[in-house]
């Protein structure tokens, strides 16, 4: 009692459970549940209060002004001329509200109607993927009630999956919300702007823009607005039970004016269904099948190889085959899993017997498993019967499962290695035909003015084949020698040239030292000419003579 009482303090008291009574039946319910709500109406579950079984559904209209009084009670006219049909929500009795008060008449319909709690089209397509006989037989039972109502020139205006719905005693599907019903109909080529204009508000404000049909939409073709309105929206119906969405998603009023829809890919969906969708969905209604025509349809849709689709029909079916063409070049094309083809061309060719048909790549890393246990064997078989011995398992007569032992490997030319791989190794090769077999990688570290020193067991092998270090010192040398002869003068007069430059070194000495290094150069270039002099006395004598002094 304390947390009720705290509540209603806070939030206040809870609204009290209305009661309606109703003169013609003579029946008295009360408000249980409230199932869903619209812009202007109410849906609730109401129960008799003289039993506790008999529910009924209860639709409350709240009308603000004259229109909605107007249309609330062209609701209820309607109803009442439909009956009772076993595919349309009965209608049992109606109460009017009246809330008139300073600002005008001001009432309140309440209809009393069947109750169906087998949930709407919109609940059931959530729930599953529906087959083509499901949808077939959701069809029959909605093209039964709209043909009904035909019957009697009233079109429904408005359907769609939430204003289909299944009764739970008999899981029968059944129309409701016959809030823009209308018997009338609108001749663009003959009506006036104002008429039309009055038209095109209502259409605007009392049908859904996804399921509204062009002609609604556009007065400009000069369609007419009658009975096919509920053929193009039964359309939108039936490819939302195919599809599972809206063929007008999005919409925009020039995508339905020229039917600029598309199917998705549904491999439960045939192209018969799919071609019964084009031929609902024409712009032009003159080219739409009335009800009676589509009833035949649906009867005798699993009897029939193809629909006859209307010229219209047959380029919307054109443009949207092309359509899905240019995606699919577009998209990128799926990862195809791979198949063991060597496996089929076994089983074609009855190569082998069935049992010895497997995945090659199992029997690959078998046999892998095999050679590396023979490999393991290897050093402690000397005669070689134990690698036999697992061979033999291998080649038991069973045909190899690896695609690649098909493949001959190509012969391998024979390496040779050079003085490179030489350096990385460490040591040569003893190959006779090879220039750098000779040589020993541990030579002493040479410059461009020293020899080199090879260590070897022989000799005179270095001096037949001298190795590659050797011909690139004696090269070196050579080109010394012939830079050196270029370089030296070539007469007596050069003895003088040597003399003036010792004289221009003192000179230009700016330290004022130069005189004690040109005496130390000349005294050392007049002993090497003394020595040369001795050495031409003891070979030829006076060859000496034309030597000046320094």
């Amino acid at each position: 009692m304390f947390v009720k009482s705290f509540l209603t303090s806070i939030l206040g008291s809870p609204e009290p459970l209305r009661v309606y009574n109703f003169e013609s039946t003579g029946l008295q319910v009360q408000e249980e549940q409230l199932l869903s709500e619209g812009g202007y109406a109410f849906v609730y579950r109401v129960r008799d209060t003289s039993s506790t079984i008999n529910q009924y559904a209860l639709k409350l209209i709240k009308c603000q002004d004259q229109q909605a009084v107007k249309m609330a009670r062209g609701e209820v006219q309607v109803w009442r001329k439909l009956g009772a049909h076993p595919h349309v929500v009965r209608y049992w009795d109606v109460q009017v509200i009246d809330r008139s008060g300073a600002n005008g008449e001001v009432k309140d319909y309440a209809i009393l109607c069947e109750l169906c709690s087998g949930g709407t089209l919109l609940e059931v397509v959530q729930r599953k993927t529906l087959m083509e006989s499901e949808i077939m037989t959701i069809m029959k039972e909605v093209v039964s009630g709209i043909k009904h109502m035909h019957g009697l020139g009233i079109a429904h205006r408005d359907i769609k999956v939430e204003n289909i719905i299944k009764s739970a005693q008999d899981g029968k599907c059944k129309l409701c919300d016959f809030g823009s019903a209308s018997s009338e109909t609108l001749d663009y080529s003959t009506a006036t702007k104002q008429q039309i204009s009055r038209a095109l508000e209502n259409f605007e404000r009392y049908t859904t823009l996804m399921y509204r049909p062009p002609e609604m939409l556009d007065p400009y073709h000069g369609y007419q607005v009658d009975l096919k309105v509920d053929i193009w929206m039964l359309g939108c119906v039936l490819y939302a039970l195919c599809f599972i969405k809206q063929p007008f998603q999005d919409a925009q009023s020039l995508a339905i004016i020229s039917a600029q829809y598309s199917m998705p890919e549904a491999d439960h969906i045939s192209e018969k269904m799919r071609d019964l969708i084009r031929l609902m969905l024409t712009p032009n209604p003159e080219k739409r099948p009335t009800i009676w025509e589509l009833e035949i349809l649906v009867d005798q849709f699993d009897k029939m190889k193809e629909i006859q689709l209307s010229d219209e029909a047959e380029e919307i079916k054109q443009r949207q085959i092309e359509q899905a063409q240019i995606r699919q070049s577009k998209s990128p094309k799926p990862k195809q899993q791979s198949q063991n083809v060597y496996q089929s061309q076994l089983e074609d060719n009855n190569a082998a017997p069935r049992q010895y048909v497997k995945a090659w790549d199992s029997d690959w890393q078998q046999q892998h498993n095999y050679e590396a246990k023979a490999d393991n064997l290897k050093d402690d078989d000397e005669d070689g019967d134990v690698i036999h011995q697992v061979f033999d398992v291998i080649d038991d007569g069973k045909p190899s499962l690896n695609p690649f032992d098909a493949i001959e490997e190509p012969p391998q030319p024979e390496k040779k290695e050079g003085w490179f791989s030489g350096v990385a190794l460490g040591a040569m090769k003893d190959k006779k035909d090879d220039w750098t077999s000779e040589w020993d990688p541990q030579i002493k570290p040479v410059s461009s003015h020293q020899g080199v020193t090879i260590s070897d067991e022989s000799d005179e092998d270095n001096e037949e084949k001298p190795n590659m270090f050797e011909q690139i010192n004696k090269l070196k040398q050579k080109q010394l020698a012939k830079r050196a002869r270029k370089q030296q003068p070539t007469d007596q007069g050069g003895f003088s040239i040597t003399k003036s430059w010792c004289r221009q070194y003192g000179q230009q000495s700016p330290s004022g030292n130069g005189a004690g290094l040109q005496q130390n150069i000349c005294a050392l270039t007049t002993v090497y000419l003394e020595k040369f002099r001795e050495f031409l006395k003891k070979d030829g004598g006076n060859q000496s003579n034309g030597i000046p002094d320094v």
